[in-house]
């Protein structure tokens, strides 16, 4: 049945608003293809609405890093920033720690900005077969998690620079400690570094007040950005090194919880 240019409209901003973590995998493409558009909102434990503030943060802080030309030149300043939740990555390298802290402050005052996390090495870039191999290990990863057990992919957002990967998400606590685990078995992933916010498993947020970072509310208030107190500032976890490369872990996956199922919110 044809779909009506109405139809087509919706669907076309859906995929145009809602970042997909996974972008790149064909399962998820047609999996959304299949179930509807609601199916690659649902993988993603975001609302839609915090989805749209986060690819706007993502862009507001691209343009930030770029807004010196001379000193955002590629030769010296390879900086990226990757919002989840509000939770903001700058990673790369440059020689020019001065632009990076203005870049920095900058881009904590941005919208919807709750905390900018500076992994950035002060160093020259790396080599273009860096980057490629830095794509590879994302790549792999993401591959990786769509088909682990006990993981829902669609809730981390993986990024890799110069071997270190970083892993950001709104997810259960025990998906998180599997996923640490998946990278650590990577020989070529040197450090592992989270940024994480944990959903809770309880069912019903009307009478529980916000007791998970899935349902942030986040508003203007006379010019100014507000978040609910409960949560204001993400868990995070510290680096973790792979010493022992190809299998190094954290916990013991036998030890962990399955997956809470989905939460069901009242309205």
């Amino acid at each position: 049945m044809k779909k009506s240019p109405l139809n087509t409209l919706i669907l076309a901003g859906i995929f145009t608003t809602v970042p997909l973590t996974l972008s790149g995998c064909a399962a998820v493409v047609a999996g959304a293809a299949g179930a509807g558009a609601g199916a690659v909102i649902a993988s993603d434990s975001r609302t839609v609405e915090n989805m749209a503030n986060d690819e706007t943060i993502e862009k507001d802080a691209t343009e930030v890093l770029h807004s010196n030309k001379i000193l955002s030149d590629s030769e010296v300043f390879r900086v990226n920033a990757y919002s989840m939740s509000g939770n903001v990555l700058l990673a790369g390298q440059t020689t020019n720690s001065d632009y990076l802290k203005w870049c920095e402050n900058q881009i904590s005052k941005l919208d919807y900005v709750r905390k900018v996390f500076n992994y950035v090495e002060i160093r020259k870039p790396v080599s273009a077969s860096q980057v490629a191999a830095d794509s590879y290990l994302t790549s792999q990863i993401k591959a990786n998690l769509l088909f682990s057990d006990g993981i829902r992919s669609g809730r981390f957002k993986v990024v890799t620079e110069n071997s270190v990967v970083y892993l950001m998400g709104l997810v259960m606590e025990d998906e998180a400690k599997r996923a640490v685990n998946q990278v650590l078995g990577y020989d070529s992933a040197r450090k592992v570094v989270t940024i994480f916010d944990y959903i809770t498993d309880q069912p019903n947020l009307k009478e529980t007040g916000y007791t998970t970072t899935d349902r942030i509310r986040i508003e203007k208030v006379n010019g100014s950005t507000a978040y609910p107190q409960q949560n204001s500032s993400s868990t995070y976890v510290a680096p973790v090194s792979n010493d022992m490369n190809g299998g190094a872990m954290i916990v013991e996956d036998t030890d962990l919880l399955a997956p809470a199922p989905a939460l069901e919110v009242s309205d």
